[in-house]
């Protein structure tokens, strides 16, 4: 018996997207295995200070500990500042319970340098990679580690709200709901005196701040190109590709594993018709949907 596969599929893949990447959070879980956060938490509710100066480890290892802890569902806030031990940790991560389970093996890179490092009370030294010597393979597999974890990927773990600054287009912002926090508005002043803050040694406090400068997008044509097609010059006029469509059709190739720029113009084409609509004569219009019918094949 065989079964037809529909493009795009009809379900979502997100639930595998973030099991790919929860799997970064292990050498940290095993981490506090072995300092022993469980035991330390099946005693009573602890601070991340409480914590740090129980397990004889800096602020900063507890913190991380305590975070993957929770966000995974071994640990829960109380909402005081404290965090407590839960039935799931204690189930499957006291050493006295038989069902205790280990996910991550003893000799594991990342656990061997977590080790070495909140034992110094130092973090893990910086690594350089030459991404020009490496193959297109190695560079998307490298971009793709590194894209897990950062901020989203923990929000991910831990489901619930997080802060930061992040970019687009980029897949993420199409994968998780994201609400943009207003700032000041932006004065070449103010940004004066970010920029003066920022280069300092020694960090300071400053009284004002504001948003990022924006940039515009211009749009470059051959100077013939106006005369020599006019309906090109139109088009190209009035495109506007926006900025959450593209985040969704990165998304798509990224889950998908396609870099195939061809594909990826397609999909859009395919999702987002009444964008695209007015940038062409209807006629044409009808054209391009036609088109992106046959090569779908139907």
């Amino acid at each position: 018996m065989t079964r037809a596969f529909p493009s795009p599929p009809p379900v979502g893949d997100r639930a595998l997207y973030d099991l790919q990447y929860q799997r970064f959070a292990a050498p940290m879980a095993a981490l506090a295995q072995e300092a022993g956060l469980c035991e330390l938490l099946l005693e009573g509710p602890r601070t991340i200070p409480e914590v740090a100066a129980s397990l004889k480890v800096t602020p900063r290892a507890a913190e991380a500990m305590v975070a993957v802890a929770a966000a995974l569902g071994f640990a829960r806030h109380d909402g005081g500042g404290r965090f407590a031990l839960t039935d799931f940790g204690g189930t499957y991560l006291l050493p006295a319970s038989p069902f205790r389970r280990r996910r991550c093996p003893e000799d594991d890179p990342t656990l061997r340098k977590l080790r070495a490092a909140y034992r110094s009370g130092e973090p893990p030294a910086p690594f350089a990679v030459a991404m020009a010597a490496l193959p297109p393979a190695e560079v998307r597999e490298f971009i793709g580690r590194m894209h897990a974890l950062t901020l989203p990927a923990a929000g991910s773990l831990a489901r619930q709200p997080v802060f930061g600054y992040y970019w687009a287009p980029a897949s993420l912002n199409a994968i998780y709901d994201w609400h943009i926090l207003e700032e000041p508005a932006y004065s070449d002043e103010c940004w004066e005196q970010v920029k003066l803050a920022s280069e300092d040694k020694i960090p300071r406090p400053i009284d004002q701040a504001c948003e990022y400068p924006s940039f515009a997008i211009d749009k470059i044509v051959h100077a013939g190109i106006r005369k020599k097609a006019p309906d090109v010059t139109k088009m190209l006029e009035r495109m506007d590709i926006g900025l959450d469509p593209l985040n969704e059709i990165i998304a798509w190739a990224k889950q998908n594993n396609i870099d195939d720029p061809e594909q990826m113009a397609i999909r859009y084409l395919e999702t987002f018709p009444d964008r695209y609509r007015n940038w062409m004569p209807d006629d044409n219009y009808i054209k391009v949907q036609k088109q992106v019918r046959e090569r779908r094949g139907y």
